[in-house]
């Protein structure tokens, strides 16, 4: 299928509110309480957490409908930390999740961070195809998730 995506980082409330609905979609397909995480407190400081100067919001657009979303925030003062990527089921095939990936290491580089980590769980097997494919290793942890299921990733940069 043609892929005809656009990427958008959040910037106005409008965007971090469009990046927040699909936040959500993804914690509902994902079945997961992620309150381990302090969720709730991501969701309500969006624009601190996932701001320009550290990373970004990426907000994948579909023949002008928002369709997926990754953030880029600042981990350690060397490393980033992909998270929330997500693309609505009917629009998974369509490299949108490169697109975002994409974006969130090219943030990263911009940064001048060392190096991206991410979590996932092992179910999410097209993810993680996806991330080695883009030169993530799988590591040790590096937090803490209850989840037996959790699997860790980290792309060098430098």
């Amino acid at each position: 299928m043609k892929n005809d995506a656009t990427i958008k980082m959040a910037v106005t409330a409008a965007d971090f509110a469009v990046a927040q609905t699909l936040i959500a979609a993804y914690v509902q397909w994902l079945g997961m309480d992620l309150a381990f995480q302090q969720f709730d407190k991501e969701m309500d400081s969006l624009p601190q957490m996932y701001n320009a100067q550290h990373g970004g919001l990426f907000i994948a657009y579909r023949l002008q409908q928002a369709v997926g979303v990754a953030g880029l925030r600042q981990f350690s003062a060397a490393e980033g930390e992909v998270k929330r990527m997500f693309v609505q089921t009917d629009c998974r095939g369509m490299r949108i999740g490169q697109l975002l990936l994409s974006a969130c290491i090219d943030a990263a580089k911009k940064l001048g961070y060392h190096s991206v980590k991410l979590d996932t769980i092992d179910t999410m097997k097209p993810a993680i195809q996806l991330y080695t494919a883009n030169g993530f290793v799988e590591i040790k942890a590096y937090r803490h998730n209850p989840h037996e299921a959790a699997k860790y990733f980290e792309l060098q940069l430098k």
